[in-house]
């Protein structure tokens, strides 16, 4: 018992022996370091850590109760990319560097930014392709920023504290996000990355992720509240004949990447509302549940529909989609339960009525109520998916309308077992 006393005896002796030398460090700090000169460095560090460069009112460097820079009323820009305006920005070098006359930051807090982001503007008339080269610039975007010194400085913690982002585009606000706070902590391997805003584009939004800042893989998990990707579709989209003019979702999504070329989302929604017009034609899509897993690489794409429940049209749905452009194959499997196909066929035709095979199976099966039916097709191409002989369509019907136009024939009360090749 002596010697685990005598133990117990010494150790807070030495840690209160540390605490008063950190304390009498703090105190002769000003006399210790050239003040003006660690100003200087810590805001030279400041603008190569994020890339731009940062102007300001006023600043000034404390000492209690741990040393930092308070720089206030700034003005931070990162040429051809971003501009914000800070109430503070306040750094946090790590106090045994700096006594050694190194600048390590621990910690960054950002007050009240105020940040625009410009994107490209495409006009009206532009094709997909300017849709593609604007998305391709976001992600350069996310990708030079990951690659700032900020994002590789290991123990980094750096917050956002009731922030706004405006992104804009030919000086015109297209996404607003308020209420903004993030934090951004860099260990040895990942950046960990947690958000929390309100936006036009969702009613709340919490984000976590954690990316390895050397491959770029990494996962992400994200829960949005009254989700409306019309707002999206609407600048990335604008020339599609097929517009989706409003909409709401309650939306999980969670990502993962395995590699730069594999991503696997899985998508789970609720409460889903889709208004979508084609010429002056307006339609509306309601339903209760949205399970789907989608999973692309460098050559293809799975789409896995878990669930679909729609109350209108009453329809539902699971199935998947298949694409892959190097065998090339393309792979369509649908089931259907509890389809009225009169109210089915109304919505189908408004939306894609265009398309060639979706108009034939229509002109065939014009009423009725389907308890089950699946839907299967196999192609080489995207193309080929067009030709109706490419399908195999099994069904039970009750109360059925079909139209054979071949030989002009029609049924009112079919029933049974239906399959059409």
């Amino acid at each position: 018992m002596k010697v685990i006393r005598r133990v117990v005896k010494w150790a807070s002796v030495g840690t209160s022996a540390l605490f008063i030398l950190v304390l009498i460090g703090l105190l002769l700090s000003p006399w210790l370091l050239n003040v003006e000169l660690v100003k200087q460095n810590i805001l030279s560090r400041v603008e190569r850590q994020i890339g731009g460069r940062l102007a300001y009112q006023k600043v000034d460097i404390l000492f209690l109760p741990r040393p930092y820079l308070n720089i206030q009323q700034a003005h931070l820009t990162i040429p051809d990319s971003m501009e914000s305006s800070l109430t503070s920005l306040k750094v946090y070098p790590q106090l045994l560097p700096l006594l050694q006359g190194d600048i390590q930051f621990s910690r960054i807090d950002i007050e009240q930014p105020r940040i625009h982001v410009n994107i490209p503007h495409r006009a009206p008339a532009e094709t997909s392709a300017a849709a593609e080269t604007t998305y391709d610039h976001i992600k350069e975007q996310i990708i030079s920023a990951l690659a700032l010194p900020l994002f590789h400085t290991p123990g980094l913690i750096v917050r956002l504290i009731d922030g706004e982002l405006t992104v804009i585009s030919k000086t015109r606000p297209v996404f607003i996000f308020e209420d903004f706070t993030a934090r951004i902590r860099r260990s040895p391997e990942n950046i960990h990355l947690k958000i929390l805003c309100t936006s036009n584009v969702w009613k709340h939004i919490s984000l976590t992720a954690q990316v390895n800042a050397t491959t770029l893989n990494g996962s992400l998990h994200a829960q949005m509240k009254r989700f409306r990707p019309h707002l999206l579709s609407e600048f990335f989209l604008p020339d599609s004949p097929l517009r989706l003019v409003k909409s709401q979702i309650d939306l999980d999504v969670g990502c993962e990447v395995a590699d730069k070329n594999l991503i696997r989302v899985n998508l789970q929604g609720s409460n889903p509302s889709f208004v979508f017009r084609r010429g002056p034609q307006k339609t509306t899509l309601r339903g209760k549940q949205l399970k789907a897993v989608v999973r692309v690489d460098d050559h293809s794409l799975l789409v896995s529909l878990g669930a679909l429940n729609l109350v209108n049209p009453q329809l539902n749905l699971s199935g998947s989609f298949y694409y892959n452009s190097r065998e090339p194959e393309v792979r369509l499997d649908v089931s259907g339960i509890g389809v009225e196909v009169v109210a089915l066929r109304k919505k189908a035709l408004a939306l894609v009525g265009d398309v060639h095979v979706v108009g034939q199976i229509f002109e065939i099966i014009t009423g009725g109520h389907v308890p089950a039916v699946t839907v299967n097709a196999r192609a080489r191409s995207f193309a080929e998916l067009n030709d109706v002989k490419k399908f195999i369509v099994k069904g039970t019907m009750s109360e059925g309308r079909l139209h054979i136009p071949d030989a002009d024939l029609e049924s009112e009360q079919a029933k049974g077992e239906v399959v059409w090749s």
